[in-house]
């Protein structure tokens, strides 16, 4: 292998990146800030060491949008922003991506557990425990999470109660129905006795024996 490569030909993809061949093959494209930053003509010389770090730059700098584009969308957590990358590019391109997101104060998972953990307590109706779950997936630290939650009651009854109360009191008088409340409550993570006995101050016309047993 030889110890350099003359970049013969350069031409412009359809995206606006900058195809760079040798010999008559491919050798990759790079974006437009990395190609005028790194001065590449047709006729430059590279060594096979400068050639991986103009590769390596340029997929930074793709990767740093990617980035960008994934937290327009919404927040992410740290790990969860990484993992996505990671499908794109290699793990040390992800890394350096997410780190740049963290600088510029748009990755903070401390603010991304507090945020999640509101949506899905307040805004869903979800409860503790599922909540820790859901920020358990997402990569969170255990210590985030506890002081994202840490403001939230740990007995489940008076969230259930409020839910009901906001949502399914009309279905409550149906025995029927009840079932369906009392799955969908489940759905929420909210623990079967914890249900039983907000459910039962909110009794139907027949006994709540025949419900419960």
């Amino acid at each position: 292998m030889d110890a350099t490569v003359k970049i013969e030909k350069i031409t412009v993809t359809k995206k606006g990146r900058y195809a760079l061949f040798c010999g008559g093959e491919f050798l990759f494209s790079v974006d437009e800030e990395t190609f005028i930053k790194h001065h590449i003509k047709e006729g430059s010389v590279l060594t096979r060491e400068e050639l991986e770090c103009l590769r390596a730059a340029s997929d930074y700098f793709s990767a740093k949008n990617k980035a960008l584009e994934l937290l327009g969308y919404r927040d992410h957590s740290r790990k969860e922003l990484t993992d996505k990358l990671k499908r794109k590019f290699d793990e040390e391109t992800s890394r350096l991506a997410v780190e740049k997101m963290c600088e510029l104060r748009l990755v903070d998972d401390r603010e991304f557990a507090r945020k999640l953990a509101a949506e899905l307590i307040e805004g869903r109706g979800q409860s503790k425990r599922a909540a820790a779950q859901k920020l358990y997936e997402k990569g969170v630290a255990k210590e985030l999470i506890e002081e994202a939650l840490a403001e939230y009651e740990d007995d489940e009854t008076d969230a259930i109660r409020a839910l009901v109360e906001k949502k399914y009191m009309t279905k409550l008088a149906d025995k029927d129905k009840r079932q369906t409340v009392f799955a969908s409550l489940m759905r929420r993570g909210f623990k079967s006795e914890n249900i039983k006995e907000v459910l039962r101050e909110f009794p139907y016309k027949e006994t709540e024996d025949e419900y419960f047993d």
